[in-house]
């Protein structure tokens, strides 16, 4: 799961792959053995849908491992790191079949760049980046010009702190598939792991003119924005939740971002509005209710750092709340708890990027190549 509140790392990882060959239905249908909560399963195609009522929210051209949370008749409710949704059971595939599928396939002797590509994909979510990199490298062999192996080395290779390599991966893929946003999505994630925010904002800024629609990126780009004093953050945080709704766990944080742009530029009714909203969503007694509630004035600065309880939650407490006071035009009290986050927290992550900048402006990006106009 990914940590609330920090840069999503990579939601989702492309795949293409039926996990069992054409004609091979009994093989697939011992694959589909009964599930229930508490199962991990993926989707069985691509064209395998997850949904909320009659919105698709996700399918299988993106790879992700669910964790079955309901059943209810031939349906499935399945959770992932960045979505939830229905999907029909015989739709599905345990995870552990999943693999042994791909490896079954791949030791036939006629296997093919896609069975690579899938099992590296499997290999990743096992936490086993050398396999999946070895998988996505034997794909590329196969099929040098398929973009998908390169944006998944790329985005194993930034797992393994490879970021190099990854961003050079992630460039390729995006000259091979520039109407796709996933590799400038992914670049970008590279980008800020090599502390260069201005330039994973441009990143992030190329994925959304080819999907305006692209989830995590909106929300990279306003946490960024934010971060570096450019306009747009409060549009970008309220597209992720019109897209997303408040389903996520990075929801809150979204309205977190919004309502600090807007109280910055002199908006203060539609920063409580979107406060106010994300806290009737919110259990308050998770995280991060109480921020939400020292933004709208209910918990004091002290009780805020007594809630915080782990040190992630402890540099989101002090960054927010420095943007708040710096916003506030009280920089003395902003002054130390910025300084606190900068000091001791992880600095690629969201709460550093935000109080470094706002202590110290940062530097102009190189601007990175444009993709083609996707057109109307």
């Amino acid at each position: 799961m990914i940590a609330p509140g920090l840069l999503p790392r990579a939601l989702s990882i492309a795949l293409a792959l039926l996990v069992a060959p054409p004609g091979a239905s009994a093989s697939a249908s011992a694959a589909r053995q009964a599930v229930g909560p508490g199962d991990r399963v993926v989707l069985d195609s691509t064209d395998a849908e997850l949904r909320i009522e009659r919105r698709v929210v996700a399918d299988g051209k993106i790879h992700r491992v669910y964790t079955v949370l309901q059943a209810n008749g031939p349906w499935l409710f399945l959770e992932a790191e960045d979505v939830a949704g229905w999907a029909r059971a015989d739709r599905v595939i345990p995870f552990d079949r999943a693999l042994e599928a791909a490896t079954a396939r791949i030791d036939s002797g006629d296997a093919a760049a896609e069975d690579y590509n899938a099992r590296g994909l499997l290999w990743a979510d096992r936490g086993r980046p050398d396999l999946a990199d070895a998988d996505f490298t034997e794909a590329l062999r196969l099929d040098p010009e398929w973009y998908l192996p390169l944006l998944n080395r790329g985005e194993a290779r930034l797992t393994a702190g490879r970021l190099d390599e990854a961003k050079s991966d992630l460039s390729r893929a995006a000259e091979l598939a520039p109407l796709d946003p996933l590799p400038y999505y992914d670049r970008g994630l590279v980008l800020l792991e090599q502390r260069l925010p201005r330039e994973a904002y441009a990143s992030f800024g190329l994925a959304l003119r080819v999907d305006p629609n692209h989830a995590a990126s909106r929300f990279n780009r306003a946490a960024v924005a934010l971060a570096l004093g450019i306009d747009g953050a409060a549009a970008d945080a309220e597209a992720y939740l019109a897209l997303v709704g408040w389903y996520e766990s990075l929801s809150p944080y979204a309205a977190i971002l919004a309502a600090l742009e807007h109280r910055r530029d002199g908006r203060p009714e539609q920063a409580d509005g979107l406060i106010s909203a994300a806290s009737e969503h919110l259990d308050p007694e998770s995280w991060p209710s109480p921020i939400l509630s020292y933004l709208a004035g209910d918990l004091g600065l002290d009780d805020l750092l007594s809630a915080a309880t782990t040190p992630d939650q402890q540099a989101e407490a002090r960054s927010y709340a420095g943007l708040a006071l710096t916003h506030a035009d009280d920089p003395d009290a902003a002054r130390p708890l910025l300084e606190w986050v900068v000091e001791r927290s992880e600095p690629t992550r969201i709460p550093h990027l935000l109080a470094r900048s706002t202590l110290a402006p940062l530097p102009e990006p190189t601007p990175p190549d444009a993709p083609p106009d996707p057109g109307p």
